[in-house]
């Protein structure tokens, strides 16, 4: 568990970490203006329901995998990884280096959110609008953005023991995310639209809302990478 705090102290002192929640603030803030101007009279939960899903739902999987899913191949690189490992035990230190990196890409996508919110508020307070009847329904649309950013980093992660290349496990969940978004509604899998990870009303009206099918999939997929990475790294110093 110490290893988990003094890792988390690391993450949130990254310059990585702080770029992207500042790349994340700015989208927020530019969605928000788009929607004050097309709209400046509504509730805060409105203004945040329409800017929302502009940018952030979009850039998501990159914000979250940006911050700490490198520093795998980085520690392998300066040393730091192996004496960890040593320290640790190779499984405890890859699967606690997932939980970092997940919560890490969680509270990525999650501190621009409550910008946004904390925007939508202050604008509604000056129009008058109030903080609208959907209020209530915010925090749980902060929950389901870190449980994403969580799973998009953990993705990214697991894909490091896969791929060498340093930024290719980086952008693959954002290339794949992207994809998926375009493809789903002509395979008539709307109900796991991937943008409802992020913004739970951007595909309009959906029946059903199965987003968590997707998020299971990503954990399991992320941890899949990392338990087939330590497998194969094992294999390889068995035969040495």
């Amino acid at each position: 568990m110490r290893f988990v705090t003094v890792d988390l102290k690391r993450a949130f002192t990254e310059r990585a970490f702080w770029l992207c929640v500042l790349a994340g603030c700015v989208l927020a803030a530019v969605s928000l203006a788009a929607a004050l101007q097309a709209d400046g009279g509504s509730a805060a939960s409105d203004l945040f329901r329409a800017a929302q899903s502009l940018l952030l739902v979009f850039t998501a999987p990159i914000l979250a995998a940006i911050p700490y899913s490198g520093m795998l191949m980085s520690e392998e690189e300066t040393g730091y990884g192996l004496m960890m490992k040593e320290k640790l035990g190779e499984g405890g230190y890859e699967f606690r280096r997932f939980l970092v990196t997940g919560l890490t890409g969680g509270m990525s996508l999650m501190l621009p959110e409550l910008f946004l919110w904390g925007g939508c508020l202050a604008a509604g307070m000056y129009t008058h609008g109030g903080a609208g009847p959907d209020a209530a329904g915010i925090p749980g649309v902060m929950l389901l953005n870190f449980a994403s950013g969580f799973c998009f980093a953990g993705v990214s992660y697991g894909l490091g023991f896969l791929n060498r290349k340093r930024y290719l496990p980086v952008v693959m969940p954002q290339v794949f995310y992207l994809l998926f978004t375009y493809a789903f509604p002509y395979l008539g899998l709307t109900s796991c639209y991937p943008p409802l990870l992020v913004s739970p009303w951007a595909a309009g009206a959906i029946e059903r809302n199965q987003a968590h099918i997707l998020l299971a999939a990503m954990l399991l997929f992320g941890l899949a990478c990392t338990g087939a990475g330590k497998a194969m790294r094992l294999w390889r110093e068995h035969r040495k």
